[in-house]
């Protein structure tokens, strides 16, 4: 089967040209083809679910890698600076969609997907790279992210670095706030193009 890049350009807003940051409560499935990844992600859109390529995309705006499929609970562009707001029942809400989708699913790269289900932190596309922070937003932010133009945002997040990962996935551990954030207003996704 022959897929190209203009095949999956709608899946999920993703086309590679673009630095994008998603967590996502799903399952890994390591490194996967660029053809693998986009008759994967048909697959996924069919069911309700995205399957995401984590790493570098090509001058072409493919890309191959670690592939994550599952739920997303929050996307942002390099372009945008750091995510809304979001908080636990987004990620309990996620966690739940996810499984009532990959309960049952027939797929070879799926098997035990229910019981290999976490949360994923993903940066795809060019020189791409994802935070996960834990605070509220700022000017004097010290969590801050880069636009396709390589320019600093305006606006950071204050607080702390969760987890990060550079053009690939990372699997994201339990997720415990600080107590040492003042007035934090939840968790932020914030991606780069680095």
């Amino acid at each position: 089967m022959s897929v190209s890049i203009e095949d999956v350009q709608h899946l999920d807003g993703f086309d590679g040209e673009e630095a994008v940051a998603a967590l996502v409560v799903g399952v890994g499935l390591g490194d996967l083809s660029w053809e693998e990844s986009a008759a994967l992600a048909l697959w996924a859109e069919e069911r309700g679910l995205v399957a995401l390529p984590g790493g570098d995309s090509s001058e072409e705006g493919e890309t191959s890698g670690d592939v994550v499929v599952g739920v997303p609970v929050v996307r942002v562009s390099a372009n945008e600076g750091p995510s809304e707001p979001f908080d636990d029942g987004a990620l309990a809400s996620a966690r739940a969609t996810a499984l009532a989708a990959l309960q049952g699913v027939e797929h070879p790269l799926l098997e035990d997907a229910v019981a290999r289900l976490t949360t994923w932190l993903v940066a795809c596309g060019p020189l791409a790279s994802a935070q996960l922070a834990y605070g509220r937003r700022s000017a004097d932010g010290a969590i801050v992210g880069t636009t396709m133009e390589q320019e600093r945002h305006g606006v950071g997040v204050d607080g702390v670095r969760i987890a990060s990962v550079a053009a690939g996935v990372g699997e994201v551990g339990r997720l415990e706030p600080e107590a040492s954030c003042e007035s934090p207003e939840g968790y932020f996704l914030v991606a780069g193009y680095d």
